[in-house]
């Protein structure tokens, strides 16, 4: 059966499809609506914007790089808003961990891919030395996040 391809529309929107397009459109229209977690947490598109540089940097700061998976452990809050940001606009690949993963499964998990955590306002680095499969030691580096709710 051949391929039989449509032609676009002239009311057709070309730009690409990328995360960074569902924040540039509130920031444009409504910087200034709130985003409420929980009722206890609230800021507005501008601070997103500037958590999400924050989150971005101190990520590049610890060495995640275009092309590196993060694995986010966390409940759908504000921090995972960030992230989901963050880390595709670094050029980073974001896994989800299920948080009801018992210690030795994620553990093991990092290990084998050499993910970067942050869970709680840390980042867990881990680092199997010997390379995957060298198991044990494993080296964590944590730091916490300024002004984290």
């Amino acid at each position: 059966m051949p391929v039989r391809l449509v032609s676009a529309t002239p009311s057709a929107n070309n730009s690409p499809l990328l995360i960074k397009q569902l924040l540039l459109t509130p920031l444009a229209t409504t910087p200034e609506r709130e985003i409420t977690y929980q009722g206890r947490i609230r800021y507005d598109y501008r601070t997103l914007k500037d958590r999400i540089g924050r989150l971005a940097n101190l990520l590049a700061g610890f060495g995640v790089e275009a092309g590196r998976t993060v694995a986010m452990m966390d409940w759908d809050s504000h921090r995972y808003l960030e992230a989901f940001f963050a880390v595709p606009m670094m050029g980073s690949i974001l896994q989800t961990v299920n948080v009801r993963l018992s210690p030795a499964a994620v553990l093991s998990m990092g290990l084998r891919g050499g993910m970067r955590f942050r869970d709680g306002g840390e980042l867990w680095g881990w680092a199997a030395q010997g390379g995957c499969g060298g198991g044990l030691p494993v080296r964590i580096v944590r730091k916490r996040l300024p002004q984290d709710g």
